[in-house]
């Protein structure tokens, strides 16, 4: 037969010890509201932002841990930690028997990173190009720097004017026949 203890809260189970009044009683479970304050007081701060302060690595793709105290780590960081301390308080300001919520924050702010940096790439890409055009096309305004932009363009152009005809650059119905 199995003692089922009476709870102070929706599914937070006390152990013997707590409804016997020998440790203090766990905090009830946050509520919907408070734990849009939670999350508000974790974004103001710009934890996702940042990088985790137990492996100091930025908030990629994985799934982020969001405390009860408004502090934000990895997963599996947070996880490893609880597993090594062999206590349940928070790494930061060793908050006791918090409760905790998965969020994706740092995932999209990574997203939304990686993105400006696509475009940052491309927009570059696409001003070297159209620079080389108009390097190809407008002579310069130096004239040491247009003699050498007409030397290249002739050279390109296989040693031939681009006005010439094919006979040497008489014109028509002058030539020597």
């Amino acid at each position: 037969m199995k003692l089922r203890l009476a709870s102070n809260a929706l599914g937070a189970q006390m152990t013997l010890a707590q409804h016997l009044g020998l440790i203090p009683r766990p905090p009830p479970l946050l509520t919907e509201d408070q734990w849009t304050e939670v999350h508000l007081r974790s974004r103001l701060r710009q934890d996702s932002a940042a990088e985790c302060v137990i492996c100091k690595e930025e908030f990629q793709a994985g799934a982020q841990v969001l405390l009860s105290c408004s502090h934000t780590f990895h997963r599996h960081c947070l996880a490893a930690f609880e597993r090594y301390s062999r206590c349940k308080s928070c790494p930061l300001c060793r908050a006791e028997q918090y409760q905790k919520r998965v969020i994706r924050d740092g995932e999209q702010l990574f997203r939304d990173k990686c993105a400006t940096r696509i475009q940052a790439a491309w927009r570059g890409f696409a001003a070297r190009r159209r620079y080389r055009q108009l390097r190809r096309h407008t002579a310069p305004r130096d004239e040491r720097l247009r003699r050498k932009w007409a030397a290249e363009r002739l050279q390109a152009s296989g040693g031939r004017h681009e006005g010439a005809g094919g006979d040497g650059g008489m014109p028509e119905g002058r030539g020597g026949a």
